[in-house]
């Protein structure tokens, strides 16, 4: 009996930001995530080690290896600031970037 071959991911993907941008008050920060193995199924980021919160595909939706996401913060406090973005595979691996904004 034959069957598919059964294919194992243990790589994360790669995420990949731009430098932040600030806008007024406002803080953008450009991120592409690629991934060798399977389709990427979610990003999100963290400022200052508090709560994580998604971000959405620049395209609508996150199913393709590699994807373009834009973080847009409105009211970015003034201050050094740690931002965390991470993204997950389909195989649940996930890919960790740091940006330090001034």
């Amino acid at each position: 009996m034959t069957g598919s071959p059964v294919l194992i991911d243990n790589t994360p993907p790669i995420v990949t930001p731009s430098a932040p941008r600030r806008t007024g008050t406002a803080l953008e920060i450009d991120v592409d995530a690629e991934d060798r193995g399977s389709a990427l199924r979610r990003c999100e980021y963290s400022v200052d080690a508090h709560s994580w919160v998604p971000v959405e595909a620049v395209d609508g939706v996150t199913d393709s290896a590699r994807e373009q996401f834009q973080i847009r913060i409105q009211n970015f406090p003034p201050g050094e600031h740690l931002i965390v973005i991470r993204a997950y595979d389909v195989a649940g691996n996930a890919g960790l970037a740091k940006v330090v904004v001034r």
